[in-house]
């Protein structure tokens, strides 16, 4: 009887022995897929670093399943606790970006421009409009001073002025001057003129008075008087003469100091 006694409690502990063994077994088993499949997402996170290099690394903290058994009175009593294993973080060794050699600027050459002649129908090259002339359809006109007592090309005459033959361009009001001044001389003119004539006729006046009077004194020699009564016909027909030329004398030297001191 105790032989039988002793043999079933080792049985029983033989049997726990084996129980507790096979889960161990499976607490073991279950350790090593949990560690491939951290093994497996860090191989993963290390391949997604390197495809968005360069960042910073990333530190992944991944969980090591360990497995601890507790024995009971039970096999189904099996306890697994997880615990932090720290992973150490991969090294990305980003390459250095090297800046491109820039390429050598390019001058272009200067343009040359060629000379443009402006004025085709004149001879010679004119790259400008020469003085005294325009450009007119292409050519070059000589331009036409109307004014050239003015200032400067006057093509047109400017407002408010006159072209006179005699003074050109000229205002108005000035050329009424000029006018007035113009009637003013040909009125001292033709007063000058009125007093040379006056003068004239004058001096033709004494010339018949004394021609009327020395036919006068020859008629009387054909009479046959003495010489004495000849004589004092003589002296009273020259008398007569003098009496009548003497005004008009009188004012031909009145009218020819006139004009000597008004028009000369």
């Amino acid at each position: 009887m105790n032989k039988g006694f002793i043999t079933i409690p080792i049985l029983v502990i033989a049997l726990l022995g084996i129980t507790v063994v096979g889960g161990g077994g499976y607490a073991v088993y279950k350790v090593n897929q949990i560690q491939q499949e951290s093994d497996s997402r860090v191989s993963e996170l290390e391949l997604k670093i390197e495809q968005i290099a360069p960042v910073e690394p990333v530190v992944e903290v991944a969980t090591e399943s360990v497995a601890t058994t507790t024995a009971t009175s039970s096999v189904e009593d099996v306890v697994i606790e997880e615990k932090p294993v720290a992973v150490t973080p991969a090294v990305v060794r980003t390459p250095a970006v090297v800046a491109p050699t820039p390429a050598p600027a390019v001058v272009a050459p200067p343009v040359v421009q060629a000379p443009v002649d402006v004025c085709t129908n004149i001879a010679g090259l004119q790259s400008v409009v020469p003085d005294g002339y325009k450009l007119s359809s292409g050519s070059c006109v000589e331009l036409v001073d109307r004014c050239p007592a003015l200032a400067g090309i006057q093509e047109e005459i400017p407002a408010g002025m006159l072209l006179t033959r005699e003074y050109g361009c000229i205002s108005e009001r000035e050329l009424d001057k000029i006018e007035a001044a113009e009637r003013e001389v040909s009125r001292e003119a033709k007063k000058c003129d009125d007093l040379k004539t006056l003068v004239y006729e004058a001096d033709q006046e004494v010339i018949d008075i004394q021609e009327k009077y020395r036919k006068q004194i020859e008629s009387l020699q054909g009479q046959g008087n003495s010489k004495s009564t000849a004589q004092s016909q003589t002296n009273n027909i020259n008398r007569q003469m003098y009496a009548e030329i003497a005004p008009i004398e009188a004012e031909r030297n009145k009218i020819a100091n006139q004009y000597n001191f008004e028009c000369l």
